[in-house]
Formats: structure tokens, sequence, C-alpha cells
């Protein structure tokens, strides 16, 4: 049973990142009213900071764990998350404001590699399984809150941050549940023995090869996939299909979307193997094809569900396949630095959207889709090429 309430507790460790920019995505407009003598790329930073600031809690949380144990990291950064996450509901300073976001970024970066690392203890079918289930349960919540997210920014905007309070259910559980230091003893003998460890030294330059395709993959994905929370009110106001209300509802579907990308994970390695990248990135073209030419708000929906869906698996893919190809001890920094490249792309994506978007006539979102889509199509036989052609020849 303790067991089970471990697993559980694992599952939950990702809700800050599912919900850090999601819940106040359905807010833009509010917020950009609140805040009129700032340019909109500046109130933008309320929401993408964190994006920014989280990459301060990766790189700190393995010099601090050289202090502490993992449990008492855990414990803090779900404490700092939480916190600073709840706070701006009484605070209207702009600045003040903007800083308690990034702490919530720094929290949420203490959290992310050490859930990771405790995942990867579990031997390969399980981790494929928790690793999917992680991503899905935190999504799952986000996907809830989400959907009340834009009811109430519709009346005051401050009130959202309430809905942060939902993390301290895990952080009363990684109190109760979580080891005070990791336990090594499902990990696979391979991925631990000193043997194992010491052939991995001697084939750095092997790995570091697997580190760049999906690295660089990643990015090429991501990048695209990284605007839906900040971009989707004003699209929906720009094309006469929505506001905030619509907006939230609209995130709360593709947060869906991302919750079905962890359940299918298994599946899709194995029924895609070589494919796997080449389809992530058929699928995003496909998804912002339909932003594009969207006549409506359900066709909104799908492409929504179909970014969600697709950006969840890209790094639920890449995590896993450098979960199979890297030792332990590489997999948690290689980990970190996945995190870091996916936080810096939710926070540069909306800006390079927005400087597309105003190089556009007339500043059409339809137009900016449609590069985007064109963009991420071309990809496809990239991905392909990388992964099966360079990665197969190292």
């Amino acid at each position: 049973m303790r067991e089970f309430l471990k697993k559980l507790t694992l599952l939950l460790l990702p809700m800050p990142s599912s919900m850090m920019v999601a819940l106040l995505s359905a807010s833009m407009l509010q917020i950009y009213a609140e805040y009129p003598q700032y340019s909109e790329s500046t109130v933008t930073m309320i929401l993408t900071i964190p994006n920014l600031t989280v990459m301060v809690g990766l790189v700190l949380a393995p010099v601090l764990l050289r202090y502490i144990s993992i449990k008492k990291l855990v414990i803090a950064g779900l404490g700092l998350f939480t916190i600073s996450s709840v706070l701006p509901v009484w605070c209207s300073n702009f600045y003040l404001v903007l800083f308690l976001r990034a702490l919530s970024g720094i929290g949420c970066g203490l959290v992310l590699p050490l859930q990771a690392t405790f995942i990867a203890t579990y031997p390969e079918k399980e981790r494929a399984t928790l690793m999917g289930l992680s991503a899905t349960v935190g999504c799952l919540i986000a996907a809830v809150f989400v959907a009340f997210s834009g009811v109430i920014a519709s009346g005051n905007w401050h009130n959202v941050f309430y809905l942060y309070l939902v993390n301290a259910i895990g952080l009363i559980l990684a109190f109760v549940f979580l080891p005070e230091h990791l336990d090594t003893g499902h990990t696979e003998a391979g991925t631990q023995s000193e043997t194992d460890i010491s052939a991995a030294q001697k084939k750095l330059s092997c790995y570091g090869l697997v580190l760049f395709v999906y690295y660089f993959l990643m990015i090429a994905s991501y990048l695209f996939l990284s605007i839906l929370g900040s971009q989707l009110a004003p699209y929906l106001e720009h094309v006469n299909l929505g506001g905030s209300a619509e907006s939230g509802l609209i995130m709360s579907v593709s947060m869906i979307g991302s919750m079905l990308s962890g359940l299918v994970l298994g599946q899709y390695t194995r029924i895609m193997k070589s494919l796997s990248m080449a389809g992530i990135f058929l699928g995003s073209a496909v998804s912002l094809a339909l932003m594009w030419i969207a006549p409506s708000l359900l066709v909104v929906g799908v492409a929504s569900f179909l970014m969600g869906f697709f950006s969840a698996l890209v790094a639920c893919v890449i995590n896993y396949e450098l979960s199979r190809a890297l030792p332990l001890h590489l997999f948690t920094t290689a980990s970190a630095g996945l995190n870091i490249f996916t936080f810096v792309l939710q926070f540069v994506g909306p800006m390079l959207f927005l400087a597309v978007l105003g190089a556009m006539p007339g500043g059409s979102f339809r137009m900016t889709f449609m590069l985007y889509a064109a963009i991420q199509g071309m990809f496809v036989i990239v991905a392909y090429l990388l992964q099966n052609v360079v990665l197969k020849a190292k």
C-alpha cells in the first residue's frame, strides 16, 4: 500500500509544470487591460516568466542535493511553488506579481528533475508506464482547473491564483510517503552496474550525439507548439470566435489531449518505432493547419486537442528514449537539460510568435499559423532522417 501511495505521489509531482502557465492563459485579456501602461510583450511575461526562472531551480536541484535529502528538496520546491503561486491573489503591483511568478518557476524547477530521477529507478516497462501516467495525471488535474479558470477570469483574474492551492495535496503526500533517499533496488542491473557506467564513460561521444539529436528535435517541435497558452485568447478575439471563457474551455480541451498522450505513450512507441518523431511533426503540422483554417470554435477545439496531445507526446517520447539510451547517472542530467529546453521554449515561443505575427499583413493570426504549419511539415523528413539515419549510424 505504501508503494502504491509513493507512486501516486510521484504522479502528482508534475502538477506545477502542468498548471504553471495554463491556469493563467485564459486571463490574458484581463491582464492586458489591468496594465495598459506596459506593452503586450512585457505583460505577457506574467504568464511566461516561470518558464525562464524554472531553469534556476533545475540548476540548483543537483547542487542542493549535496546538502539535503531528495525528499526535503521536493518538499521545499513544492512549498515555494504553492506559496508564491497563491500570493498574487492579494497583489496588484505588476512587478510584485512578476516577482512571485518568477519564484513559482524556481519552485517548479526544483521538483521536476527529482521526479524524473525517482521514476528512472523503476524497471524499463514500469518506467514507461509511470512516465506516461505522470503526464496524464498532471494534465487531467490541470484540465479540470483550466476549465474553471476561464470563468473565474471573467470576474476577477486574481482569483485564478486560488486554484494553485491544489498543489498542497502533492506537498502533503510527499511529506508522508516519499523516502528520504533514492531506492535503486528496482533499477535494472545493467543500468546501475559499475561496468556499464565505465563503458558509458568511454562512449560519451555516442551519448552526446543522442542528446544532440533529441534535443534538436525537441526544439524544432516544441518551439512551434508552445504558443497556445499565451495566444489562444487574443486569437479567438481576433477571429471573432470567443473570449476568455471560451479560451478557458479550449485550453481545457488541450490539457485533455496532453493527458491522453501519456496514456498512449507505450503503445505509440511500440507501433510507430522508427517513425515516432516524424509522426509527431506530422501531427503538429496538421494541428497548426487547423488553427489556420478554423471556421468555428469546434475546429479550434480539435486543433487545440491535437496541439496538446503532440506537445506532451514529444516530451514523453524523448524522455523515454533518453532513459533507454543513457545510464541513470547521465539520464538525470539529460532530463534536467530536457526540462530546461522545454521551459526556455515556452518562454521564447510566444515572443517569437508575436514577432512573426507583427510581420504579417494586418497582424493576421491565420497566416502566422499557416507559416508555422508549413515549417513543421518540412521537419517530418528531417525528424525521420535524424532518428533513423544519423542515430543508427553512430
